[in-house]
């Protein structure tokens, strides 16, 4: 492989390629998914070749393409941020902040924006919705998505577009469940926090054990009165039992609404990286 790769620089540099040639040579190796001779091929053409022989915008190119093939070998490269471009190249600042998508480094893309004029109205305005979703700024999202008018921009960007209505629509259907009243709940009729967040098995469960542990104290009581050690050891047992149920319902609400706002985060990342993929000069 990386004989192969030297021997396409060693035709670079002898015949002097032109950089017309070369950008379609590092597409035609991304499209085809060789990102492993991609990275070799524009590190060492980045390190090797004399300014001389190509333009600040193919040189800032072939490092865009260096940034493309990184990040598909390990999508946490963090090298990509490092890389210095000669002019405010728009697809490498696009690549750089899809990466910073991902971590939630708002920051890090506001001053990308504010420093990069980036030529690409549709691609910063995705930008603006994906950082309201990843912060839960659902409302904003939203808002912003109102303004959306699909004649403005390419069939790409309103296929990504889309994608993130049915994500916000998703989340808007679900019925987000209150810990707290999970918990009162179960306090009130063990099992019934449960019922309320929708586990009906572990509801039947908490109520009969709660029920049966119950009736065996109203016994105790009954038959060897309240100071008894076997009573004292019953009503034990039927108070971890009973105040287990109301942790349990409280963090079963918890669990419910993390996963699914995990679910959401996911389907905004596949969205975030489809977009990354789709940046190619």
């Amino acid at each position: 492989m990386k004989s192969r790769l030297i021997f396409f620089l060693f035709l670079f540099h002898i015949y002097c390629f032109s950089q017309s040639i070369c950008i379609p040579f590092c597409k035609n190796l991304y499209l085809q998914e060789k990102y492993e001779d991609l990275n070799v091929f524009t590190t060492q053409l980045i390190s090797t070749t004399d300014s001389s022989n190509f333009d600040n915008y193919t040189i800032d190119t072939l490092k865009f393409f260096c940034a493309k093939a990184r990040l598909k070998l390990n999508p946490n490269d963090s090298s990509v941020l490092s890389i210095r471009t000669y002019n405010k190249h728009k697809g490498l600042s696009l690549l750089k902040i899809s990466f910073l998508l991902r971590g939630k480094m708002n920051k890090d893309i506001d001053s990308i924006l504010a420093v990069d004029e980036i030529n690409d109205s549709a691609g910063v305005y995705l930008i603006k919705i994906y950082q309201k979703l990843l912060n839960s700024q659902n409302a904003d999202a939203e808002v912003l998505l109102n303004k959306y008018d699909p004649s403005r921009y390419s069939f790409k960007y309103q296929i990504l577009i889309h994608d993130v209505k049915l994500i916000l629509e998703k989340d808007k259907a679900f019925k987000r469940k209150s810990p707290i009243k999970s918990a009162l709940l179960s306090a009130v009729l063990p099992g019934f926090g449960k019922r309320y967040v929708g586990y009906n098995g572990e509801a039947v469960s908490a109520l009969l054990n709660n029920a049966v542990l119950g009736l065996v104290l109203s016994e105790a009581i009954w038959r060897k009165g309240v100071k008894s050690p076997y009573t004292i050891g019953v009503g034990l047992i039927f108070s971890t039992f009973y105040f287990s149920n109301i942790s349990g319902s409280y963090y079963a609400a918890k669990r419910l609404n993390f996963q699914h706002k995990r679910y959401i985060d996911a389907e905004i990342q596949k969205n975030i990286t489809r977009w990354s993929d789709s940046i190619i000069e």
